[in-house]
């Protein structure tokens, strides 16, 4: 079974952490080949301010300080082709392997389930699947990317402000320090410049 799961990670914060760490858990179980992570470059609401490429190497760095592999896929989800793009990056469109979708959830959308509920659902795809809803932790649930990217715009330097959101992860040792140095290569400080000059997008 190929088990997936994504998110935009911009910016990677401890809710996404503890998603990635059940879902591992999970291909652990069920998976036959590496966790499948899906980050999409850019979707039909938001440009991040990094490239997918650059965060498809901090998750990557982080399933590494685990001593586990995974397979990241940047895709395009900005111009309503997510299926294609989905089964491309997986491996769908030359075979029909059983897949195993991980969604996180916050918990007070599913009062009285525990750590993991299973359902059944069509999730845009021609068959149905399996889909896992991952309850997040209580105490991440007021961890919002959306809130984090608002306080990045308002800040005197994006590039500061993005390494405060990572740096509790960093003193909790929950990321390895590899993340700093990829967000210290000048191919990714650029980034950081042009989101201070332009503002950085919703």
């Amino acid at each position: 079974m190929r088990v997936i799961t994504g998110g935009t990670f911009d910016p990677l914060h401890m809710g996404h952490v503890a998603m990635l760490q059940q879902a591992q858990g999970l291909n652990e179980t069920f998976g036959t080949s590496p966790l499948q992570v899906i980050v999409p470059e850019r979707t039909r609401r938001l440009v991040p301010l990094l490239p997918g490429k650059v965060r498809a190497e901090l998750v990557t760095a982080l399933f590494h300080s685990w001593g586990v592999p995974v397979e990241p896929h940047v895709v395009d989800m900005s111009q309503g082709k997510a299926d294609e793009e989905l089964h491309r990056a997986t491996g769908w469109d030359r075979q029909s392997p059983d897949v195993l979708h991980i969604s996180g959830i916050k918990a007070v959308d599913l009062p009285g389930y525990c750590e993991v509920a299973t359902r059944h659902s069509w999730n845009r795809h021609p068959t149905n699947r399996k889909r896992v809803y991952v309850v997040g932790d209580p105490q991440y649930a007021n961890v919002s990317a959306t809130d984090i990217r608002a306080t990045l715009s308002r800040s005197a330097s994006s590039e500061a402000a993005y390494l405060s959101t990572l740096e509790h992860l960093e003193t909790s040792r929950t990321l390895p320090s590899s993340t700093a140095q990829i967000l210290a290569r000048p191919d990714v400080r650029q980034h950081f410049t042009q989101g201070d000059a332009q503002g950085i997008a919703d």
